[in-house]
């Protein structure tokens, strides 16, 4: 998505503003996820393929070790920014 261009009235610009930086953080969260778990799914069909040497398995495994750790990382990061979304959206605004 595009970021926010500063064009709501006053009265409503600073709430738009905050909520939108938060949503466009929980969106960037959620692409980072999706982005390690294609990159999982690739590695997951090379080490498949009968045709992958076995010090490239080796490797393969080792990579996929390390995206797991990334992976939940991102999806730590992820909660978090929903958790930051949703407790701006429960927020009495001015």
């Amino acid at each position: 998505g595009n970021g926010y261009s500063g064009v709501c009235p006053q009265p409503i610009h600073d709430q738009f503003a905050e909520l939108n930086r938060l949503a466009y953080a929980v969106h960037a969260a959620h692409e980072r996820v999706e982005s390690l778990a294609r990159r999982q799914d690739s590695l997951e069909h090379e080490l498949r393929n009968r045709k992958t040497s076995d010090d490239k398995r080796r490797r393969l495994r080792e990579e996929l070790r390390d995206l797991d750790r990334e992976i939940d990382r991102a999806r730590d990061e992820l909660h978090w920014r929903e958790f930051d979304l949703d407790r701006a959206y429960a927020m009495p605004w001015r």
